[in-house]
């Protein structure tokens, strides 16, 4: 309770300095060394009315406190930090051929199944432990995943020359601290492989001409290579140094004309003997639009 020496004989109450030492002795004598405690909280530090004033630090109906308040202000504290279970996992299926000279972007799933929030503002990072990774690898910030969530953390990795052999973990450290580690993800960097297209025009046959455009996108569908000014000659072409694309992976291949509407197939790359080839392409976009619409139909008719 809080002090009230003028009542001290009447209910029994210390003095305010008798009541300040007690509580200073109780702190850096007994829960200072006492491995359980982990945190001392005053009770109630400003409270005005019944049924806490008794308890209160801060004097009633003044800005003034009571001199508990002052000497266990200038004891010396350390920041609290109780100790918590961190517990989770670091989710991912990455590709694990690459090829060089090219840029990723990937993506681990963070589950946390501890006490904690997982948090760029309270010093959480998610990194790679490999050195050799590490100058190329930009990972997004670790951003409010709580207890019992899961969220997907962006990253993207660039190559430049050929290994054949790299390995890293995925870390999630707490002020420079590892907290948790994933499986290992063991890949190599491969040279660029190269592409080749066969193309026919209707109803002409083989398809020919040096304006063609190859596209490459994804399995997200997000456009990861170009290549304009294709050269295609009785039919067939090819596109070397193919970058950003993973090997054993399923992109989708577009090829383009001026005049012509869009093919397009599917490709699983491997180091070599990579072929996309595309039904007869029909010269009805007149316009260049990707499509064949009223307007294309008002041009063919001369209009």
């Amino acid at each position: 309770k809080r002090s009230k020496s003028y009542r001290l004989g009447v209910m029994g109450y210390l003095d305010e300095s008798s009541v300040a030492e007690n509580l200073k002795t109780t702190y850096t004598q007994v829960w200072q060394y006492d491995e359980r405690v982990k945190a001392v909280t005053p009770f109630v530090l400003d409270y005005q009315i019944d049924p806490f004033l008794e308890f209160s630090w801060k004097k009633q109906n003044s800005s003034e406190f009571y001199q508990q308040y002052y000497t266990i202000q200038s004891i010396s504290k350390v920041k609290g930090e109780p100790e918590q279970i961190e517990k989770g996992s670091i989710v991912f299926d990455l590709p694990t051929e690459l090829v060089a000279q090219s840029k990723y972007n990937f993506r681990v799933t963070l589950k946390n199944q501890g006490q904690g929030i997982w948090d760029k503002d309270d010093s959480h990072k998610l990194e790679v432990t490999s050195d050799e990774l590490k100058n190329n690898v930009l990972i997004s910030e670790v951003k409010d995943i709580k207890p019992g969530e899961e969220k997907i953390v962006d990253f993207s990795l660039k190559t430049i020359d050929e290994k054949e052999k790299i390995e890293t973990k995925f870390s999630l450290t707490k002020n420079g601290k590892n907290i948790l580690e994933s499986k290992s993800w063991t890949l190599k960097v491969l040279p660029l492989p190269d592409l080749n297209v066969k193309a026919k025009f209707w109803p002409y046959g083989k398809a020919r001409g040096d304006d063609f455009e190859i596209q490459i996108f994804d399995i997200d569908d997000k456009l990861v290579f170009k290549k304009k000014g294709v050269k295609i000659v009785n039919g067939e072409g090819v596109i070397k140094n193919i970058q950003n694309i993973a090997l054993d992976e399923l992109y989708r291949i577009v090829i383009l004309k001026p005049g012509y509407l869009p093919r397009q197939n599917f490709v699983v790359f491997k180091s070599q003997d990579n072929t996309a080839e595309f039904k007869k392409m029909l010269p009805f976009d007149l316009n260049s639009d990707g499509k064949f619409d009223l307007k294309d139909f008002l041009k063919l008719l001369g209009r």
